[in-house]
This record gives C-alpha cells, structure tokens and sequence, in this order.
C-alpha cells in the first residue's frame, strides 16, 4: 500500500489569479455542490492508489508554473 499525501486548499472567487472562465467554472461546481450535495462522490480507494503509482519516483514541484509539455 502507498503512502498518500493529499493536499487541499481553498481559493475563493476574489482572488486576482483566477480568470472569468475559472470563476465561472467554480460558482457551477460550488452550486452543483450546495444544490446537489447526493451527487457527490468520494474520492480515493483504487484511483488514488492507481495515481500513486503513476508518479511513484517522480519529483513533483506543485508550486511550479504548468507547462505546455
């Protein structure tokens, strides 16, 4: 079994970084979330056991900016 770390955080619409698609995209999720909290599902088990294994042995900087690669 890996050990998995996870990593959460909240961004909230007023943050200068998040551009007007994103914004929108997250007002959806948050009222599919207050609307339609049964629709949730939890995530984990064999997807992030299956995650786990595709970045075993990769450095992973989550602060650096994405690439087109």
């Amino acid at each position: 079994m890996h050990n998995v770390q996870t990593t959460h955080f909240k961004a909230t619409l007023t943050d200068k970084h998040i551009n007007p698609t994103e914004k929108a995209f997250l007002r959806l999720l948050e009222q599919e979330i207050t609307t339609n909290p049964q629709r949730l599902k939890p995530y984990g088990g064999q997807t992030t056991h299956r995650a786990a294994e595709l970045v075993a042995g990769m450095d992973v900087d989550l602060n650096a900016p994405l690439t087109g690669e």
